[in-house]
C-alpha cells in the first residue's frame, strides 16, 4: 500500500508531499529514490528527502497544488491548438530530461500530469513509482522487460513482450496527445471493448481519427500523433524528435477547438472516476491525527477515495477540518476543494458538512493563506452548480446565522492584505456565480457584494474572474429593470443608491496616497460596468427610468475601459436563474433513444458482436420509459465474443452501407443538438449535466464512433 501526507517545514511555511510505501504491499521499491535522485528540472517533481525502516520507505517530494491537468482545461471557457501545443511541449521536455539520463517512466498518462499551482503555468510530472534505468544509460544496450504501466496508454513492446526502452514512453504521450486534442480516447473500453479487445487493437496500433471529434483539429497536429502511436518503435519519434516537430515549433494554429471538445474532455474526465487524482494531488489529505478512515481514504490507488466517499460520505474530511493541527485543516480544505470538481461530491460537501465546517474557519479563527484559498476555490466551484446556489445559503447547511457561506465569500472578498489575491478573485467569482440566481439578489445586494463585483470589473483583473464579476452586474441590473421586480430582486432605486455611494467615497479618496489606487479600481469597475451596462442596452433604459445617476460620471474619470466578451444578449428574463434540470426540460430524449436502439441493433445485425453490458441495461430502461415505440425483438445474431468490433475486416454491401451512413447521419445530427443545448445551458459549468442527458451524450458518441469503425472495416 502507499500513503501520502502533507507536512509543512515551520521555519518557513513550505509545504511537501511525504509518500509512504508499505514495501510489502506494492510494486514499487526504492528505485524510485535513485529516479528522482537523478533528475532536476521545472517540470518534473522534486525529491526533497528519503528515509526508511525494515517495512517502510518515506519519501519527501514537493507538493503540486495545481490539480490535474485534463481537469483544469475541462474547466475553461475556450482552449486552442496553440494552448495545446505549449503545455504538450512542456511535457515533452521533462520527459526528454529523463531520457537523457536514461530513465523511463513506464506510467505516463493523464493522472500523472499536473499544474504547479492554480496559473496553470508550470506542469510537473509525478508518480515516478514505477520509473526504471535502461541498463545501458542513455545510450541503449540491454532493453526493458518488467511489464508495468496503465493499459490504455501502455506501448505495444511492453505487452508483446519484446522488450521496451524510452520509446515506450513516447508512445504513452501519442495517446495522451490524442486526448488533449479530441477529448476521447484512442484505445480503452469506450465502446464495450474487454481487456483482452483493447490489447489487439494496441497491439495492431488500430485507432482512427473520427471526423466528428477531430474535424476542428490540424493535419499538422494529426500527423504529431501519427508518428507517436507507431506499433514499432524503431519508427516512433523519440523525445528530441517531437520537439522539433512544426507543431510544436510555433506553427500550431491559434483556433478553438470548441465547446464540444471541453464537453467531451469533462466526459472523458469523468468516465476516468472523480477525476482519478494523483497521488500528488491528493497529497497531505491526512496526518498521523488523522481517523482510520481517512487515512485510507488517501490510498494511492484512488479508486479507494471514491469507494470511502461513496460508502461513507465526506466526514473523514469534514472531521479531519476539526482538527487542532493547521496542517491538517489546510489538506482538508485542499481534498474538499479537489472533491468540488465533480456534482456528486458538491452536493456532499452542501448538506454533509463539508460548507459548514469551511466557513467556519474562514469566519471564526485566522488561517492561512492557503487555507483562505482552498475554502474560496472550494465554494467558487460549488456555486457554478445553479442547483445548488441557494442551499448554500441555506439555514439549514448553516447552522448559524452569523456564520454562513455569504459572510465567508465576504469575508474572503476583502482585498490584500487581508487576503491574497488568487482567494479574493474566488471568493467574488463564487458571489458573482450566486447573483446568476435571481432569488438570491436582495440577499447579496444587502449583503454588500456589489463593491466587490465593482473591485473585480476593472480592467487590472484576469479576463474570467472579471466577465463573471460583470455578468452578475448585468443580471442584478436586468431583473431590476422588470415589472414588477421578482421576489428576491432589488429595485433599480436600490441598486444607484449603492453605486452613488461607491463612487462618492471613491471620488473622494483617489487623490489618496495610501488608498488612492484601490479608489481608481472602483472607478475602472464602475466604468466598465457602464460599458458592459451599454452594450447590452441598459444603460439607456435605466438611465430613463431612475434618471442619471453620479456614479455614471465615473466614465469620465477612468482611462479607456475594453470590455471582455460577454457571450450574450439580454432580451428575456436570465435563464442561470433555472435550475440544471428546468434548463434541460426542453430537451426531448426519447427519440434520441429510439435512434440509438435501432443504431445498435444494426450494428448487431451487421457485425454479430453483441450490445455492452452497460448498453443492454440502459435499453431495457429505455423501454420501460417509451416501451410503446421501440422493438422488443431479441438480436438476430448471438453476437461472438471478444470480437474486435473497430476493426475487423467487413464485407458490406451497398444497402448496408448506405443504411450505416444514414444511422450515423442522424445519430451525429443527434449529438449535435444535445450538444448545443448543453453548451447554451451550462455557461461556466460543463460538468453540470444532468445524468439523464449525460448518458444519451456519452450513448451517441459511442454509437456513432461504432458506425463509423464499421463502415471503415471494409474490405475493397
Amino acid at each position: 500500500g502507499v500513503l501520502v501526507r502533507g507536512r509543512v517545514r515551520r521555519e518557513d511555511g513550505v509545504g511537501f508531499a511525504v509518500k509512504v510505501i508499505l514495501l510489502e504491499k506494492t510494486r514499487e521499491d526504492k528505485s524510485q529514490i535513485k529516479t528522482l535522485g537523478e533528475v532536476n528540472h521545472p517540470g518534473i517533481i522534486k525529491l526533497v528527502d528519503w528515509f526508511e525502516t525494515p517495512t517502510t520507505l518515506y519519501v519527501v517530494m514537493e507538493l503540486a497544488t495545481g490539480g490535474e491537468m485534463f481537469g483544469r482545461i475541462a474547466e475553461r471557457r475556450a482552449y486552442t491548438e496553440k494552448d495545446a501545443a505549449a503545455c504538450f511541449k512542456q511535457v515533452l521536455e521533462a520527459v526528454g530530461h529523463m531520457h537523457a539520463r536514461g530513465i523511463v517512466h513506464c506510467d505516463l498518462k493523464p493522472e500523472n500530469i499536473l499544474y504547479e499551482d492554480d496559473t496553470d503555468g508550470q506542469i510537473k510530472l509525478a508518480d515516478f513509482g514505477f520509473a526504471q534505468f535502461m541498463p545501458g544509460g542513455s545510450e541503449g544496450g540491454e532493453m526493458l522487460s518488467k511489464q508495468l504501466g496503465t493499459l490504455s496508454y501502455t506501448a505495444p513492446e511492453i505487452l508483446a513482450g519484446t522488450g521496451y526502452d524510452t520509446k515506450a514512453d513516447m508512445w504513452s504521450l501519442g495517446v495522451i496527445l490524442y486526448i488533449l486534442l479530441s477529448g476521447i480516447p484512442p484505445f480503452g473500453k469506450r465502446r464495450g471493448e474487454t481487456d483482452r479487445d483493447v490489447k489487439r487493437n494496441i497491439l495492431k496500433g488500430a485507432y482512427r481519427f473520427y471526423e466528428s471529434h477531430w474535424k476542428d483539429v490540424s493535419s499538422l497536429a494529426m500527423e504529431l500523433v501519427q508518428k507517436l502511436i507507431v506499433v514499432n518503435p524503431r519508427e516512433r519519434l523519440s523525445w528530441d524528435q517531437a520537439l522539433e516537430h512544426p507543431w510544436i515549433q510555433g506553427n500550431a494554429p491559434n483556433t478553438d477547438l470548441g465547446g464540444e471538445y471541453l464537453v467531451d474532455l469533462a466526459q472523458f474526465n469523468a468516465r476516468r472516476g472523480m477525476y482519478k487524482l494523483a497521488s500528488h494531488a491528493l497529497a497531505g489529505l491526512v496526518s498521523r491525527f488523522a481517523q482510520p478512515d481517512a487515512i485510507a481514504a488517501i490510498s494511492a490507488d484512488t479508486s479507494s477515495l471514491s469507494r470511502i466517499l461513496q460508502e461513507g460520505s465526506i466526514q473523514p474530511l469534514v472531521s479531519l477540518a476539526y482538527s487542532k493541527s493547521p496542517d491538517d485543516r489546510k489538506n482538508a480544505c485542499n481534498a474538499m476543494a479537489n472533491l468540488a470538481l465533480q456534482e456528486e461530491y458538491q452536493s456532499k460537501l452542501v448538506h454533509e458538512g463539508g460548507v459548514r465546517r469551511m466557513n467556519q474557519l474562514v469566519c471564526k479563527e485566522a488561517q492561512s493563506n492557503d487555507i483562505k484559498f482552498f475554502v474560496a476555490l472550494a465554494l467558487a466551484r460549488i456555486s457554478r452548480n445553479p442547483e445548488l446556489r441557494a442551499p448554500m445559503l441555506d439555514s439549514g447547511v448553516n447552522s448559524d446565522a452569523k456564520i454562513n457561506t455569504h459572510t465567508a465569500l465576504m469575508f474572503l472578498s476583502d482585498p490584500p492584505p487581508a487576503n491574497p489575491s488568487r482567494a479574493q478573485r474566488q471568493a467574488v467569482d463564487a458571489l458573482s456565480f450566486l447573483c446568476l440566481d435571481e432569488s438570491l439578489h436582495r440577499r447579496m445586494v444587502e449583503g454588500n457584494v456589489l463593491p466587490a463585483l465593482i473591485r473585480q470589473s476593472n480592467m487590472e483583473q484576469p479576463p474570467d474572474f472579471r466577465r463573471n464579476a460583470l455578468q452578475a452586474i448585468v443580471e442584478i441590473c436586468h431583473v431590476a429593470m422588470s415589472k414588477p421586480v421578482p421576489p428576491g430582486g432589488v429595485s433599480l432605486r436600490e441598486i444607484n443608491e449603492v453605486l452613488n455611494r461607491l463612487f462618492e467615497s471613491a471620488l473622494a479618496a483617489k487623490d489618496d496616497a495610501h488608498v488612492g489606487k484601490q479608489a481608481m479600481e472602483v472607478i475602472g469597475g464602475l466604468a466598465s460596468t457602464i460599458a458592459v451596462l451599454k452594450q447590452e442596452d441598459l444603460i439607456i433604459a435605466m438611465a430613463e427610468e431612475g434618471g442619471d445617476q453620479p456614479w455614471h460620471a465615473s466614465t469620465d474619470l477612468s482611462p479607456p475601459v475594453k470590455i471582455p466578451d460577454m457571450h450574450s444578449t439580454r432580451n428575456e428574463a436570465p435563464t442561470l436563474a433555472k435550475t440544471v434540470s428546468q434548463q434541460f426540460s426542453v430537451v426531448d430524449l426519447d427519440p434520441m433513444r429510439r435512434h440509438l436502439l435501432e443504431g445498435h441493433y444494426l450494428l448487431n445485425d451487421i457485425t454479430g458482436h453483441p450490445l455492452p453490458l452497460k448498453s443492454a441495461s440502459w435499453l431495457d430502461k429505455s423501454r420501460n420509459t417509451i416501451g410503446h415505440d421501440l422493438p422488443t425483438r431479441e438480436p438476430s445474431t448471438p453476437g461472438v465474443e471478444g470480437m474486435d468490433v473497430a476493426f475487423e475486416s467487413l464485407t458490406l454491401s451497398e444497402q448496408t452501407k448506405a443504411s450505416l451512413s444514414q444511422a450515423h447521419e442522424v445519430l451525429t445530427r443527434d449529438r449535435g443538438q444535445l450538444l448545443e443545448v448543453i453548451l447554451s445551458t451550462s455557461k461556466g459549468s460543463r460538468s453540470n449535466i444532468p445524468d439523464a442527458v449525460q448518458h444519451v451524450l456519452n450513448e451517441l458518441t459511442d454509437v456513432i464512433l461504432m458506425l463509423s469503425d464499421t463502415l471503415h472495416a471494409q474490405t475493397s
